[in-house]
């Protein structure tokens, strides 16, 4: 339909719902029509008659002074043969379904909408309308006749005039497609060849009693008319007929049962409405809530009588509107309000829903709980109905806040008990209530808990026992200090003190049970027990790794000058001397053997890991003349090492030792001699090897890879090799710690460890740690340089006990230009100090000396020197001697032994500070 021809057409529209009737004339004025409005059936019949047929009449059923219904058939009576022709809809909100979709049609309806009509499918019905598709809903015969060419006629017939048609040559198939279909028409032949017609009618009579029925007979007997009426036949026909008069005469059955049905429809919804109305003001009677209608448009507002009742006003004096409300909301909850009422009219939400204070006439505020709905909008969205309740839920407020009170008050006792509380039904033993401490006592959670039984949980380790305490409760109906043990969620027990009785709770029996934990209790018998084995063990460990600080403070010593000397020497050598490269090796075995004391001061002292960027290519090359010289002649030693390899975050001490470790392994495995290789190389971890290396990240990985052409080992072998003091070497020739220290030198690393061997065919180790994309830390310079300018006309405090410390550590300094002072303890420095007037600006000290300790010594000096700085040396780690009295957690320290840079780097840090209190 073009737009220019829709825009000249004209539509009645009949209601009675002035919201309604204007949200249809805006729907039909959107698409062009002219929408023509009358409030009622009555009132559209004499405007009709004044102006020409209108191309469409759009009407309501149920209208005060004349309904749809007969406003349809009067349209399609003779009384107004103008408007036969004119399509009419019906759109009705009091009845929906087929039923009277198809009464409509038979009155005269080309088409049938529920309401409140949605905007597409009314449009949709409109323009189907205004185009000529007014076909009205089809109607179903059924022909019940023997005569197969008489019956086949009567079909043709009704097909061609746009009826369903079904047929029957006996009255048993009939009654079959009667109770199956059930037609809107049923013509019966009298004399079938099974049973006569008024068989048949009376049994679709009893299935449906208004069926629309024509019996056709032969038979000129006037009796057999009156009976077959009588049996509730709407109608007879003579043999042979008019198929004209058998149409006309269906359509008139047809209407005038209709008339029959809207009556029915019309009481049977009278009364519906009448009970649903009782129900509605018993139902309000009986809650007391207020009800009101909002005519936003008009801004009218239409109350129930308890309106006033909820507020306390009296009708008189409180007129509502809409609007007014507002002025009686507490103004905290005025927002809220707001808001709600904001997203009805501006956000399209239907239903509204808040809870507010508000003033009574006595002053008071009450809490109101108000429920809407939106019942109409026009087409732009906007509220034009809003109908709803005001509920005073003053009483539950305040019900439920004393209740909150009080349940806040037995929640917090009943979860602050250190014991675990379970109450759980008689009936099925499902657990109803459990406190926190029986979430932290067993791990379970309490969503966890709730509904399922202690047998779900397997709470219970001892099933006997469980049986014994459900006998004696069944007994007695209490325990008390029962001692059972229970099986936590990870499957561990604990000992528990039980007490349990019946309850009621919530009118039902529960028993109340209460479990305290006693494994702390428990366990001071078995700890009394173990003290002395503990302490025992505890001597021995605190002998051992006191043994082993004083050895490895003792050894840092007496690396101290072989360090410092050999760095002298290198110093004097030029590089070219065949004796430099000697003096080099001296150095790095020192620097070993600094390594190798701070792992036996870790055994002591747990020991951070000294992390690097490191270059895992200059630790083999850098190791592999040791490695030369610590493995037997017969061992070849094969590097494969890339040109290019990203750095890695690791301790350059332990990597040396996890290639010493597997390469004193490798050796073992090869009495005869053999090959041993070491080659590095990139792995990149994607999704597809995630089974190949378990709990790897995706990736770039480092790959050091140690293999040797060994006897190789066993599945057996191969499924401990990790294991700590698992050895397959002969007593006296190994301790097993070998592998498990590379594994958790690995592991701590983050990294990843794999091994393949079979006998015969040697072993290879590889191992994966996470590469990084930064360059390689680079070791500090041999030597530093000289800082004496930095404290012009100043001595250097050195006060240390060991003489060859003193004295190897006093040359590298005056190397660098320092003016020394060198004492063998803190009095002889004091001494020195009192007699003679020297000028003071830095200490350096050993921390642990006989007569006065280092930090001692500074506190003395700092009286006399302000401005003095000190650097803290010792052969011990510096967690065994930080405390108080000791040394400071501020102080700067070096540990022993230290080349000549690290002293000169420590130095200069401590004298290039801003603040001389800051690092001491």
């Amino acid at each position: 339909m073009a737009e220019g021809a829709e825009s000249q057409q004209r539509v009645i529209l009949v209601n009675d719902d002035r919201i309604q009737r204007l949200h249809l004339c805006r729907l039909l004025e959107s698409i062009g029509l002219v929408a023509l409005p009358f409030a009622g059936a009555v009132e559209a019949l004499e405007g009709l008659q004044k102006m020409v047929p209108p191309d469409l009449i759009i009407t309501d059923l149920n209208m005060p002074g004349m309904d749809g219904w007969g406003f349809c058939r009067l349209l399609r009576s003779p009384e107004f043969p103008d408007f036969n022709q004119t399509p009419i809809l019906v759109v009705s909100a009091t009845f929906s379904g087929e039923e009277p979709a198809r009464i409509t049609a038979d009155l005269g309806a080309n088409a049938f909408l529920p309401a409140p009509v949605e905007s597409l499918p009314f449009l949709s019905a409109v323009r189907r309308l205004l185009t000529g598709d007014t076909s009205p809903l089809a109607s179903k015969v059924l022909i019940v006749e023997d005569s197969k060419v008489l019956c086949h006629m009567l079909s043709k017939v009704f097909t061609n005039h746009g009826y369903l048609v079904d047929t029957a040559e006996t009255g048993n198939k009939g009654l079959e497609l009667f109770r199956s279909g059930r037609p809107d028409i049923v013509v019966l032949d009298y004399h079938l060849p099974d049973m006569l017609g008024d068989q048949v009618l009376v049994e679709i009579q009893a299935m449906d009693a208004r069926a629309v029925v024509l019996v056709m007979t032969a038979d000129s007997s006037p009796e057999l008319a009156l009976k077959v009426v009588r049996l509730g036949a709407r109608g007879y026909l003579r043999k042979p007929f008019d198929p004209k008069y058998l149409l006309t005469l269906c359509a008139n059955a047809r209407r005038e049962m209709a008339l029959l049905n809207v009556e029915a429809l019309l009481e049977t919804r009278t009364q519906e409405l009448r009970e649903s109305e009782t129900r509605l003001k018993q139902a309000l009677e009986a809650t007391n809530d207020a009800v009101w209608d909002w005519d936003l448009e008009q801004g009218i507002a239409v109350v129930t009588p308890s309106y006033f009742t909820v507020l306390g006003y009296q009708p008189e004096a409180f007129h509502p509107a809409v609007g007014l409300e507002t002025t009686l909301i507490h103004p905290h909850d005025l927002p809220q309000a707001q808001r709600a009422y904001r997203a009805v009219m501006e956000q399209g939400v239907e239903r509204l829903e808040q809870e507010c204070r508000m003033r009574t006439a006595s002053g008071d505020w009450a809490h109101i709980l108000t429920r809407g709905l939106v019942v109409s909008r026009d087409e732009q969205g906007h509220p034009l109905r809003v109908v709803g309740i005001h509920s005073n839920v003053t009483p539950q407020r305040k019900a439920a806040e004393a209740l909150r009170v009080s349940e806040e008050k037995l929640s917090r006792i009943f979860n602050l008990s250190p014991s675990a509380i379970v109450i759980s039904r008689i009936s099925d033993a499902k657990i109803l209530e459990v406190n926190d401490s029986f979430s932290s006592n067993t791990g379970y959670t309490r969503e966890e808990t709730l509904g399922r039984r202690a047998t779900d949980l397997d709470l219970y380790a001892d099933a006997t026992a469980r049986a014994k305490l459900f006998q004696e409760l069944g007994l007695h109906g209490e325990v008390h200090n029962r001692e059972l043990q229970f099986r936590r969620k990870d499957g561990s027990h604990v000992p528990g003190l039980l007490s349990a009785k019946i309850a009621e709770f919530d009118s039902e029996p529960c028993l109340l049970t209460v479990i305290t934990d006693i494994s702390a209790l428990k366990g001071v018998q078995e700890a009394h027990l173990e003290l002395l084995e503990q302490m025992r063990q505890l001597q021995k460990l605190e002998s051992v790794g006191r043994l082993a600080g004083g050895v490895a403070h003792d050894f840092n010593n007496l690396l101290s000058p072989i360090l410092t000397y050999s760095e002298l020497l290198l110093d004097d050598l030029p590089e070219g001397d065949p004796c430099w490269d000697k003096a080099q090796q001296i150095v790095r075995a020192a620097q070993r053997g600094r390594d190798l004391t701070r792992q036996l001061l870790a055994f002591s002292r747990k020991q951070v890991l000294d992390l690097r960027n490191l270059d895992l290519r200059e630790v083999i090359r850098g190791f592999e003349k040791l490695m030369r010289r610590t493995l037997r002649e017969d061992i070849l030693i094969q590097l494969d090492l890339p040109d290019e390899l990203p750095s890695i975050r690791a301790d350059a001490g332990q990597m040396e030792q996890v290639l010493m470790n597997l390469a004193v392994n490798a050796q073992d495995a090869m009495p005869q001699g053999g090959l041993l290789s070491i080659g590095l190389a990139i792995l990149n971890l994607g999704p597809s090897q995630e089974r190949q290396f378990p709990g790897l990240p995706h990736g770039q990985f480092v790959q050091l890879a140690v293999g040797d052409t060994g006897s190789g080992m066993t599945a057996e072998t191969m499924a401990r090799i990790f294991e700590p003091f698992f050895t397959t070497k002969g007593p006296g020739k190994g301790t097993g710690l070998g592998l498990a220290t590379v594994f958790g030198i690995v592991k701590q690393h983050g990294g990843y460890l794999q091994a393949e061997s079979e006998p015969g065919a040697g072993a290879t180790f590889r191992i994966y740690l996470p590469a990084i994309f930064e360059s390689a830390q680079p070791e500090p310079t041999p030597i530093a340089p000289a800082l004496s300018s930095m404290i012009p006309q100043s001595h250097l405090l050195l006060v240390e006990d060991d003489p060859e410390v003193r004295e190897s550590t006093r040359l590298a300094l005056e190397r660098q230009g320092f003016s020394v002072l060198s004492y063998e303890d803190g009095v002889a420095c004091l001494r020195a100090i009192e007699d003679q007037n020297i000028p003071v600006t830095l200490l350096l000290t050993d921390v642990v000396m006989p007569k006065l300790s280092g930090p001692e010594l500074y506190q003395l000096l700092k009286a006399r020197y302000p401005d003095l700085r000190a650097v803290f040396m010792s052969g011990y780690m510096r967690e065994a001697i930080t405390h108080p009295g000791g040394l400071l957690p501020t102080m700067e320290f070096l540990q022993k032994p230290f080349t000549s840079a690290e002293l000169l780097n420590k130095l200069q840090d401590v004298m290039m500070s801003k603040n001389p209190d800051s690092a001491n």
